[in-house]
């Protein structure tokens, strides 16, 4: 049972110590001592100058002979929208499209199917009506007929637009780069094929032979992450062109 008692007055407050305050010499050798810590310079003060952290594009691109741009698309050539747009649009439509109503319809019904889940993802919130507007389906579907798409497809572990962060010799990605850096980056596909892991890299650029060395660089930093995140080694890495339909094995 619940019992109560109703004090008519507050408790007493703890009795406490009067503290006066008191000047005292501090010791000399103290004092030299911290002003010695104080103004002391730091041995690794370059240190303190350099980039902690990349992204795995800045990494990539750091010692790329071709300046680092952001290239319009084939899309876009004509006019309408941006480079950016359509790159946008791809990844999380990609990211959120069905593999599996995919991987079970027919082949005759695949475009009303990629339709379908284009439209389903718009409803949902996936993908905005602009980046509806940016997605041509025929691009979709042509991922998903390639060999590599059809690889895909026959996975049972698949990881999208996989994040992470890790930390890497720099020396490995940059000559001109010492010491431990942070990285982080985000996988855009990631699926697992006899025992090893097999890496896709999204492209809409419209030649992304332009810059195949630093997307090289790009993956070549998946192949050494992903094996201490994911457990499993990377066998092969390939960039997936949706402007031209065709993948490249890096």
């Amino acid at each position: 049972p619940l019992k109560l008692h109703i004090a008519n007055s507050a408790p007493a407050a703890p009795e406490y110590e009067e503290f006066t305050e008191e000047c005292v010499s501090a010791d000399e050798n103290d004092v030299r001592e911290l002003v010695n810590i104080i103004t002391k310079p730091y041995a690794n003060v370059d240190e303190t100058r350099r980039q902690a952290k990349f992204s795995v594009t800045e990494l990539a691109h750091r010692t790329s002979q071709i300046p680092f741009t952001l290239t319009k698309p084939a899309f876009a050539l004509s006019g309408g929208k941006s480079g950016a747009d359509i790159g946008n649009a791809y990844h999380p439509c990609m990211e959120c499209i069905s593999f599996d109503a995919v991987r079970n319809c027919a082949p005759k019904e695949l475009s009303d199917c990629v339709s379908s889940e284009l439209f389903r993802l718009c409803d949902e919130g996936r993908i905005s009506e602009e980046e509806l507007e940016c997605i041509n389906p025929e691009k979709i579907i042509g991922f998903f007929t390639s060999a590599l798409g059809e690889r895909v497809l026959k996975s049972e572990h698949i990881e999208r637009e996989f994040p992470f962060y890790d930390e890497i010799d720099g020396s490995k990605i940059d000559s001109n780069l010492s010491g431990i850096f942070g990285i982080q980056g985000r996988v855009d596909l990631c699926f697992e094929e006899n025992g090893e892991l097999v890496v896709v890299d999204y492209k809409t650029d419209y030649d992304i032979n332009a810059e195949k060395d630093a997307y090289a660089r790009q993956v070549a930093i998946y192949a050494e992450i992903l094996p201490r995140m994911l457990g499993k080694r990377v066998s092969r890495t390939y960039l997936y062109s949706f402007t031209n339909g065709e993948s490249i094995e890096i």
